[in-house]
């Protein structure tokens, strides 16, 4: 195991007792360094992968927030983007949703490049912290490039889009245990 693998897995055995919940969702993902195709990091819902030559330019709390933030877009259900949906403005609000959520729920710290983003939004009239990321979408939607620009950097990730294995809406009924003796 290579030193910054190491880090990474002390992370988040560290989560564990820190914060009990997002931790034991965090230890559950599988850990791969892939520097051929990931620039910087980025999650399938199963699986972190991370570039090591980017992870090592963060300090190991906002290492955390960037874990936190890639479980956020499958707890929040935004890493796949809506049929009819611009990708790029999509992946950007999901962003904005996810980071928001790492940085009120306190999961870790965040990049300058993404707090300098986030406090940009704050300028627009309408602009809330509490907007899912359909509301984040409508409201960017309408910026001008030089908007979309300065928030640019919110994109730090790779968004994976995960297609849904299974829907539990199709198991059969004779699967569920009952209550019957």
């Amino acid at each position: 195991m290579d030193k910054i693998q190491e880090i990474l897995l002390k992370l988040r055995i560290k989560e564990l007792t820190d914060n009990q919940y997002f931790g034991s969702l965090m230890i559950k993902m599988d850990l791969e360094q892939n520097n051929d195709w990931c620039k910087s990091f980025a999650s399938n819902g199963n699986t972190w992968f991370y570039n090591r030559e980017f992870v090592k330019n963060y300090k190991a709390n906002v290492v955390v927030g960037l874990m936190y933030h890639s479980m956020m877009h499958f707890a929040l259900g935004n890493s796949i983007c809506p049929e009819g949906k611009d990708k790029s403005l999509w992946d950007i609000a999901a962003d904005i949703e996810s980071w928001t959520s790492v940085k009120f729920m306190n999961l870790g710290g965040i990049p300058d490049c993404v707090s300098m983003a986030l406090l940009y939004l704050n300028k627009f009239d309408g602009y809330s912290t509490e907007m899912t990321v359909d509301q984040i979408y409508d409201f960017i939607s309408n910026f001008s490039k030089e908007d979309l620009d300065r928030i640019i950097d919110i994109r730090m990730d790779s968004h994976l889009d995960k297609k849904v294995e299974f829907d539990p809406l199709e198991i059969p009924e004779s699967e569920f245990v009952s209550n019957e003796l």
